[in-house]
């Protein structure tokens, strides 16, 4: 049981990284050139 609920956290983790890197992308794409 806990082992279900700490692979669900790294799932959530992994998503949320996923959706922070692209903003993250994003932003960077839309920054003017240096």
């Amino acid at each position: 049981e806990h082992l279900e609920e700490n692979l669900k956290a790294v799932d959530a983790v992994s998503l949320l990284t996923d959706n922070v890197l692209d903003t993250i992308e994003d932003v960077l794409d839309n920054q003017p050139e240096a």
